[in-house]
């Protein structure tokens, strides 16, 4: 029940903001387009600005997008233009159609607002474990990861991480378990070479408050 009051209020902000944003319908190969919200930085100067690609949870259906905004806003305040992808019906962002992704961002870069090179990916519970996922598979193409909460979903050794910067940071009480794994994924992320910054969120169950303090210190080491 405190999801379900937290996502409607999210909604209800979201919306509100959404007057602010753009959306805007990109091309994909095979003729599937898809529609993207996109926010530009206020009082952050005239750009060109870095991109931070915003992975939704659950279906990734509009309504989804929207609940999820908040992470975003605050991205925007911090200078990065954040874009959030509205996933097509049958349409996923990761596993064999994570290149959905790169052709969203490859698009979106030829905007002369928005930085060309690496984007930053980040997520909210599912998104976040998406935008995890899609970093190992090519994690030079990316500034890091933020994921508030995420977790690994894929068995076995993972790829080589290559430095890739993770903010990853999971509810104390998580109602699924994912704070019973955040020791073996924090192990295993940084045995692949990420450099991560992970920590539970005191009495949190799944849906997390994030301390910007410590995700501003975070940002501020990245190489943008």
């Amino acid at each position: 029940m405190a999801l379900l009051r937290f996502l409607a209020f999210s909604v209800l902000l979201a919306t509100s903001l959404l007057a602010v944003g753009a959306e805007r319908t990109v091309s994909l190969a095979g003729d599937t387009e898809v529609r993207v919200w996109v926010f530009t930085p206020r009082d952050a100067g005239d750009g060109p600005w870095p991109l931070a690609m915003m992975i939704p949870a659950g279906s990734g259906q509009e309504y989804a997008v929207k609940a999820q905004f908040w992470l975003g806003r605050e991205m925007t305040k911090r200078g990065w233009v954040v874009a959030i992808p509205v996933s097509p019906e049958g349409l996923s962002f990761v596993g064999d159609s994570e290149n959905n992704i790169s052709q969203v961002i490859t698009e979106l870069q030829k905007d002369e607002a928005i930085r060309v090179g690496r984007t930053l990916l980040l997520g909210v519970s599912s998104g976040g474990s998406s935008a995890l996922e899609i970093a190992s598979k090519n994690p030079a193409a990316y500034h890091g990861v933020v994921a508030v909460p995420g977790r690994i979903k894929q068995s076995g050794p993972l790829p080589a991480l290559d430095g890739l910067p993770i903010f990853l940071r999971v509810a104390e009480k998580d109602y699924f378990r994912w704070n019973k794994q955040m020791p073996d994924m924090t192990q295993r992320l940084v045995s692949a070479g990420a450099r991560v910054d992970a920590a539970l969120v005191p009495d949190a169950r799944h849906v997390i408050k994030v301390d910007m303090d410590e995700l501003d210190r975070w940002l501020l080491n990245l190489d943008r």
